[in-house]
């Protein structure tokens, strides 16, 4: 158990470090804003880094069907389009 004076000292010291982090946090945030604001809709590398990683991040790879792992696209899209 650390004494009151280091206990309170300790406090503080995290307390400034959560500080620090959430102006780095936004910090960062606002940059990513303003070169988006920049680069964002204009036909450059950053703006297609941007799609393309969205549009592999919402690709769907598999679906499991009965305990059978469908890959191949065209039997993902029959799969879906029977499931709806």
């Amino acid at each position: 158990m650390l004494p009151a004076h280091l206990l309170s000292r300790k406090t503080s010291i995290q307390a400034e470090i959560l500080g620090i982090l959430a102006e780095e946090e936004l910090y960062w945030h606002k940059r990513s804003n303003s070169k988006w604001l920049l680069q964002g809709d204009n036909n450059t590398n950053f703006f297609h880094r941007i799609a393309n990683g969205k549009r592999r991040k919402n690709k769907i790879l598999s679906l499991i069907n009965n305990d059978v792992v469908i890959e191949e696209e065209n039997l993902l899209v029959e799969h879906a389009t029977d499931y709806y």
